[in-house]
């Protein structure tokens, strides 16, 4: 059950694995790998407490995988629970200190040289997992306001520019600093969803 809900996972039918996967679960709750894999296919179904249910069972029965204390911390990170996530984190560093993954969700530096690209990556994540994520979605509903107000021949252009110009950085900022975690992330062996 278990190679053929892997087998599905990783032709990317996430869906179909999930039942398998779970049956494995059932025929041997004791093993945290199994809890993983169900966690991750979990996950990528969109059901995510289903997903930090069993990364939490995978943690108890196996408290000192770094792996399992560091996907924990990018699920808690993904859900706004930014305290927890870098106690996770350390506690994955305490366990493996080269963890790349813990590193980045710390924003540790990884090394001297990927300092530029890495420096791009920090500042891209903290844009993007910021706590005022809900400001940055008011700003854009605001920017199609302004390229509204720009149509209107009522409105003075040059006002409107100005404020639109202000919006349309921080909109363009913000779509690109997902699209840099995503991609420097999965350089670096972070995957994102």
């Amino acid at each position: 059950n278990s190679n053929l809900g892997l087998c599905l996972f990783r032709t990317k039918k996430f869906r179909e694995a999930v039942p398998y996967l779970q049956r494995a679960v059932e025929l041997d709750p004791q093993n945290p790998y199994y809890h993983i894999r169900l966690s991750d296919a979990l996950l990528r179904t969109k059901d995510r407490k289903g997903s930090d249910d069993h990364l939490r069972t995978a943690l108890v029965l196996k408290p000192d995988d770094a792996f399992i204390q560091t996907n924990l911390g990018w699920h808690l990170r993904g859900r706004g629970r930014r305290i927890e996530a870098n106690e996770t984190f350390r506690e994955a560093l305490r366990l493996n200190p080269r963890n790349r993954a813990a590193k980045i969700g710390l924003g540790i530096p990884l090394a001297r040289r990927a300092g530029l690209i890495d420096a791009l990556f920090r500042f891209s994540f903290m844009i993007f997992w910021m706590p005022h994520r809900r400001v940055l979605i008011v700003l854009q509903w605001l920017t199609l306001f302004a390229f509204l107000l720009l149509a209107s021949p009522y409105v003075d252009p040059s006002q409107g520019q100005i404020v639109a110009a202000f919006f349309l950085i921080w909109v363009t900022y913000y779509s690109l600093a997902g699209q840099v975690v995503k991609i420097i992330g999965k350089r670096r062996g972070v995957h994102f969803k």
